[in-house]
């Protein structure tokens, strides 16, 4: 499933400082950008409130085969069920028990599938097994199970548990839901559609919902025949009832988990079909033009061929189901065969559609194609380890799509979402990759930036270091080994040992078993022979304890050894990788006059100290390094500043070394540390740092210009749009302003007059200075907009705007549901980053908190204790920490803690820093 690693552009400035509140919001990635999503889900459980044995299922017994049938009243929001689970009983029980919440059991039988039970002593008779025995159902709602028990003894055997039951189509966005959309009339209309991950097909149905018990699926709905049904398995056979209705029958399943079961329910519209290595291909949506999922098709079959390839292994779940879904609390989701997605992510208009709109449809669904082999085809067999499937999944989509879409060379924006991250791991607060996952709350928890990114980017720098053949060779090895079954961490690390002859697993262990990251401080002794240590990296200064990493530490002297293809993908090659694994130790770095770069490539995942001599001579020959490296720089010397390692006067001097800088995901970074530093300029240093950040930006904004330039690369779109964006909000840029204005009244005249790409800043620059009549002409921008692109960009950019009472008419949308509850949430993030409505939103939260308890789910809420992490005094930090204390919020205890310790980093340096800051801005510019 897809939570905050591909992402989709909304908002320059709010993106800008959302991003640089070190990824404050759990919804949100790298900066310019919008996250898809995350998981949710309404849970009762808390990893302190009971023991292990009390609610994960005896293994007792096992289900081998669900036959499903729904008959969902969506108008009603409610559905009956019935299924027949086939189960093996292994030794005598009274009692069976499955998950299940928010169900009604209205009938349990027991039905014995083993002729042997015709002759068993058991104090059953043979008459009640054969031909079915009543079980009485207990449901604990706490523990989300079911207890069926019988009154005699059953004994070990085959056998067929049948269910009856009603359930509710739930507004809460999981398990078996309802959801909404607006007709070209304007008229309300009603889908049913399903999220399960990741504990939440007991809501569906009764069932054995853990990820290791996995079985074949037969399903089956009955629906009013002008809809249209779609699930995992191919449509079977259609046929009307005797009331009229129609009964759609799907394919019957592999063996997969309870999370990755769909049925979505509603008028959907496909595109044509395609076929691509054999698998059936379509795309399905609801009002809006089914042509705007072609882009989305053509892209899939590609990556279809691609990753087939890769993992030689044909794509095990026959055809190919690609669904929008309008109110989607994640960003999409791995069903085999049938995978859901946000609209925003999966239809576009290809000719129209922004370059970043169109990359983040693609790298969702490479993402999501990945799951299909990592994560469905083999599983992992606890939560514990879901890391290891998103993380994967994050890899393959990034290495999918540089295949894919080579012009696009995403490389950078890899590394840029890295330095989140990065961020996060910086934190006492942080957790270790592979963490215990006790109850389902802890589960939830799990779904962050810490598993998707920090994961992604540690496989990354292990292929890397094995090198690509051999770590595919070891990746196939463990697919085919574990094929329609379950696997550990410890399973993968086996295979890739096996293909490398590396020592893997014990380096790995170091990565993912405990939490943060090291900094790398290297020497050069009287001697001049260097030496490097390792400490664990804290972002709020103090010193670490004794931590140690086996770190692949790769090395090239500083010259022109980037190789770069027609596409403009960069390719590095040490000089020496030296794997370093303890305190301190000699360092045979290559010799060079121009220095050398101790993380060749940017791979590596740790933060980077260098002699003085060395760093000057980098900061001389930037043109010498990678993107990666660069990336890496500017974000190890913003990270030092924050921690205090480096005056912050030191870290605007590098700064300005990047004038001349062209690459997109450097860019990005640039700017969301601009849009963190000006938390911290007194109102009094404004007109400094706007020119200050003029200064950096004007030369690579004069060269690039508003218009696209012939054979320029494709990524300079992104770059145009970052500058751009920057000049006309912080930069108050009065030039860059007018003409932002200029292209936005031509826009509401003629839409396609105007490149989709320079629109995301012109809309955020013309709503940054802008009143109430731009406002209310996006507000109409959003409500009429015919593809989901338009619609998000203006919504976003109602947060932009800076009069108090806009920011309350927005709240009042909120509150009134006229803004999506799957984005309203991500509305409230957009707020906190404009400078002028962070108090505010922060009031709308404390007073109407009862109300959002009534539009959201607790795990929602525990995503929004995330949000309120850009302020930087201690009296917020006070206020904040006092309402959370009131008001707790278990799902949300993880998000809460690093809130607030983002919060004291932000006081801390704000304390130490932020004079320094201004003094600096006031002599230099001034």
């Amino acid at each position: 499933m897809l939570n905050r690693t591909s992402s989709l552009r909304f908002s320059f400035f709010a993106a800008l400082t959302l991003s640089l509140a070190f990824n404050s919001l759990p919804c949100f990635t790298s900066s310019a950008s919008y996250a898809a999503g995350a998981k949710q889900a309404t849970k009762n459980l808390s990893a302190s409130d009971m023991p292990k044995s009390d609610y994960r299922l005896n293994e007792n017994v096992l289900p081998s085969r669900y036959d499903l049938s729904f008959t969902p009243d969506i108008e009603k929001a409610k559905y009956s069920g019935r299924e027949i689970i086939d189960i093996d009983v292994r030794s005598s029980c009274t009692t069976i028990t499955l998950n299940a919440i928010d169900l009604t059991i209205n009938k349990a039988v027991l039905v014995s599938k083993d002729p042997g039970h015709a002759n068993t002593n058991s104090s059953v008779s043979s008459d009640a097994l054969l031909g079915g025995l009543t079980l009485k159902s207990e449901l604990d709602k706490k523990l989300e199970r079911v207890t069926l028990s019988s009154k005699t003894n059953i004994p070990p055997g085959r056998y067929q548990l049948q269910l009856d039951f009603d359930g509710i189509l739930n507004d809460k966005l999981v398990g078996f839901y309802k959801s909404s959309y607006k007709d070209k009339q304007g008229k309300t209309r009603h889908i049913a559609t399903t999220q399960m991950e990741p504990t939440d097909a007991r809501r569906m149905f009764p069932c054995f919902d853990e990820p290791a018990m996995k079985a074949k699926f037969k399903i089956q709905t009955i629906i009013p025949s002008h809809l249209t049904a779609i699930s995992n398995g191919a449509v079977e056979q259609e046929q009307k009832n005797d009331g009229g209705m129609k009964v759609v029958t799907f394919a019957e399943t592999p063996r997969m988990s309870t999370y990755l079961v769909a049925l979505c329910v509603g008028e959907f519209r496909s595109t044509e079909e395609i076929v691509v290595d054999g698998v059936k291909i379509r795309v399905w949506s609801l009002e809006r033009d089914p042509a705007l999922g072609n882009y989305a098709r053509d892209y899939a079959g590609k990556v279809v061929r691609y990753q087939n390839s890769y993992f030689r292994i044909p794509y095990p779940w026959g055809k190919l189901d690609l669904i929008a879904i309008p109110d989607f609390q994640a960003g999409a989701m791995e069903n085999p065969g049938a995978i859901t997605f946000r609209e925003a992510l999966l239809v576009l208009d290809e000719k129209n559609a922004a370059l970043d709109v169109k990359q983040s449809c693609v790298s969702v669904i490479a993402h999501e194609m990945a799951h299909q082999w990592f994560g469905d085809l083999v599983t992992m067999a606890w939560w514990d380890d879901i890391w290891l499937n998103e993380a994967f999944a994050t890899w393959m989509a990034n290495k999918t799509v540089n295949n894919v879409a080579p012009e696009w060379n995403v490389m950078s924006q890899f590394f840029a979402n890295r330095q989140g991250s990065m961020r996060t791991d910086s934190l006492h607060s942080t957790r270790s990759i592979q963490s215990p996952v006790v109850a389902p709350s802890d589960a939830l928890q799990m779904f962050d930036d810490i598993t998707y990114t920090k994961g992604a980017s540690i496989l990354k720098m292990l292929e890397v270091f094995l090198g690509d053949n051999v770590f595919q060779s070891g990746v196939v090895s463990y697919l085919k080994a574990h094929s329609f079954g379950n696997a550990a961490t410890a399973d993968l690390w086996a295979a890739l040992q096996a293909a490398s002859g590396k020592p893997v697993q014990n380096m790995m262990r170091t990565w993912c078993n405990q939490p943060g990251y090291p900094l790398m401080t290297i020497r050069e002794s009287k001697a001049g022979q260097n030496q490097v240590s390792q400490q664990r990296f804290f972002l709020d200064g103090q010193k670490p304890g004794a931590q140690l990493w086996m770190v692949p530490f790769a090395m090239r002297k500083l010259k022109d050894a980037v190789s770069v293809d027609q596409y403009g993908r960069e390719t590095v090659k040490p000089d020496l990788v030296q794997v370093i694994n303890s305190a301190t130790q000699a360092l045979k770095a290559p010799a060079s006059d121009r220095g050398f770069i101790a993380n060749s490539g940017g791979y590596g995942f740790y933060r980077t100290i260098y002699p003085a001599g060395n760093q000057k001579k980098i900061l001389s020959n930037l043109n010498l390094l990678s993107a990666g490296e660069r990336l890496g720089l500017i974000g190890d010397q913003f990270s030092l500043a924050v921690a205090g390692a480096v005056p912050v006067e030191s870290y605007l001097t590098t700064l300005k070394a990047f004038k001349h800088e062209q690459d997109a995901g450097v860019w990005d970074i640039i700017v969301s540390q601009l849009g963190y530093l000006d938390l911290f300029v007194d109102k009094s240093s404004k007109a400094a740092y706007a020119a200050f950040v003029r200064e950096l930006l004007n030369e690579e904004y004069q060269k690039l210009g508003w218009e696209e330039k012939a054979n320029e690369p494709v990524s300079m779109r992104l770059v145009r749009n970052s500058i751009i964006g920057m000049l006309g909000t912080v930069g108050e840029d009065k030039a860059v302003i007018e003409k932002s204005r200029r292209l936005f009244d031509e826009y509401l005249k003629n839409p396609k007059s105007v490149s989709a790409d320079l629109m995301d800043a012109v809309t955020t620059i013309v709503a940054y200075n802008g009143g109430s009549a731009e406002f209310e002409q996006m507000k109409t921008l959003f409500k009429t907009a015919a593809t989901p692109e338009v619609e998000l960009r203006n919504l976003y950019a109602l947060t932009v705007y800076r009069q108090p009472a806009l920011m309350s008419n927005v709240y009042n949308m909120i509150l009134t549901k006229e803004i999506r509850t799957q984005d309203s949430p991500r509305i409230l993030g957009a707020f906190f980053s404009n400078p002028e409505a962070r108090h505010s939103t922060w009031s709308f939260i404390k007073s109407h908190y009862p109300d959002l308890k009534k539009i959201y789910s607790q795990q929602v809420l525990g995503r929004m204790a995330g949000l309120p992490s850009a302020f930087t005094t201690q009296e917020m930090y006070n206020d904040v920490q006092s309402f959370f204390a009131q008001h707790r919020i278990p799902e949300g205890e993880s998000d809460k803690n690093r809130m607030l310790e983002k919060l004291r980093v932000a006081v801390r340096f704000n304390q130490k820093s932020g004079q320094s800051l201004n003094n600096w801005l006031k002599k230099n510019q001034g």
